[in-house]
């Protein structure tokens, strides 16, 4: 196949729904060799938190001499985020040639009755790009939910990990957290440990021991891991274990508590027999990256690029302005779909921002920026800034200053958009304030 074929063979199942059963997928893996189980895999699933987890497990086992892959859903900026090899992108010859082999067991399977969503054939292609590979272990993020996941058709994983549970997709997973967690704890297999992020709300541990205790799995709580020395900026976060000093350069509070679940799935994987060397493990650590996470961009001013777009996203990232940014004037500059409980996540951030500027990200599912300025509970008018993001970035820099912080936030569809911008870092600086910002 073609490049330009794949994505729009994968763009003509974007629109199809969800399957309510796991039953297509495996058929169509198993037309392929059952890739999904040549390689063994650490299975993610969360609310919130889980592509940092993902990123900061993959850079330590890579670190640690291991083929690593890693899946993550959904990309930020171009679609090799989602499949990656040792850091590497998946090359466009090799996704197109994994596709010449994915697509024709498609269309058989299509011809006998089965559909498939562009999400399940993604995963499959990074099943048999990982397989085919070589990969030594591969890390795993959940698309959404857990339980009917097009990547839960892993038989058996080297472990299985929780982030925190809280609201998002509800018409999908459920209105109550109990009902999430069910749906999260369905990643959980026979005899396979889960390590579990602390703190969880607390109605979901009563859920989780149940699907425990009907998997014979074991649950290990992350609460458990101990730091010292722990200090966190917008620099990242170090902290010291045994005597030993580490780094990591993912940025706010919140990853304080992503590492805790990191260290203690590397716990368990060190019982599993897996080499994981001290020196590696603290290299991997300061390897990790992810995008749009509390992403820094410049000085003057500083730019934030966050994908926060639930309520508990945004109350990460409300704490992480008012414990990084004091006395600072910060701009928000915020686009969001209209899927997305929006009066909610602008009732938190409002009171972070002395001014807003709508978008309308680039997306037909977008909230027109007139209507996500009606949720905005600041003292002063917000701008409508329309699908203009480059003018918004430079409206919002102009009124903060250079001593002040534009805050990008809303979606991830609107981090996409505004990254490539942000990373033109010296000429951006230039045309938004005259004076050259330092480079990324």
């Amino acid at each position: 196949m073609e490049i330009g074929q794949v994505f729009s063979a994968l763009q003509k199942h974007r629109g199809n729904p969800r399957n309510p059963s796991l039953e297509p997928m495996r058929r169509l893996l198993s037309r392929l060799g059952d890739p999904q189980d040549r390689v063994p895999c650490i299975h993610v699933a969360g609310t919130n938190g889980k592509g940092s987890v993902c990123a900061m497990l993959a850079a330590v086992l890579q670190a640690c001499g291991y083929c690593t892959g890693l899946f993550l859903s959904p990309y930020v900026v171009e679609f090799g985020e989602r499949i990656q090899i040792n850091g590497r992108y998946i090359p466009s010859e090799r996704l197109a040639d994994i596709a010449g082999k994915v697509f024709p067991q498609v269309e058989v399977l299509e011809a006998q009755g089965d559909s498939f969503t562009e999400f399940e054939l993604v995963a499959a292609l990074g099943f048999l790009y990982f397989w085919q590979e070589g990969c030594e272990i591969a890390v795993i993020e959940t698309g959404m939910g857990g339980r009917i996941d097009a990547t839960n058709v892993l038989a058996r994983p080297e472990l299985a990990v929780l982030t925190a549970v809280s609201f998002d997709h509800t018409a999908v997973l459920g209105s109550s957290l109990a009902a999430i967690a069910r749906e999260k704890s369905g990643i959980l297999k026979p005899g396979v440990d889960m390590a579990v992020s602390f703190p969880q709300p607390s109605e979901v541990w009563p859920v989780l021991e149940q699907a425990a205790k009907a998997t014979d799995s074991r649950l290990w709580d992350a609460g458990e891991i101990r730091l010292e020395d722990v200090s966190d900026s917008l620099d990242g976060i170090r902290w010291q274990v045994q005597g030993r000093r580490f780094r990591l350069p993912l940025a706010g509070p919140h990853q304080i508590e992503n590492l805790r679940t990191v260290w203690k799935a590397l716990q368990i994987l060190r019982g599993r027999g897996w080499d994981l060397p001290w020196p590696a493990v603290q290299e991997g650590f300061s390897r990790a990256r992810l995008p749009a996470r509390l992403e820094r961009f410049g000085t003057m001013p500083l730019f934030l690029l966050d994908c926060a777009h639930n309520p508990a996203g945004a109350e990460v990232l409300a704490e992480s302005v008012r414990r990084y940014l004091p006395g600072r004037r910060v701009a928000g500059v915020v686009g969001m779909l209209r899927d997305k409980p929006c009066a909610a996540v602008m009732d938190i951030l409002s009171p972070c921002f002395s001014d807003l500027f709508a978008v309308t990200p680039d997306s037909p599912r977008a909230l027109p920026d007139r209507e996500l300025a009606a949720f905005w509970r600041g003292e002063t008018p917000p701008h409508l800034c329309g699908g203009n993001l480059a003018g918004a970035l430079r409206q919002a820099a102009a009124c903060v200053g250079e001593t002040g912080a534009v805050v990008v936030c809303g979606s991830l569809f609107l981090a996409g958009q505004a990254r490539p911008l942000l990373w033109e870092q010296e000429k951006f600086a230039e045309k938004i304030t005259g004076r050259h910002a330092a480079t990324k």
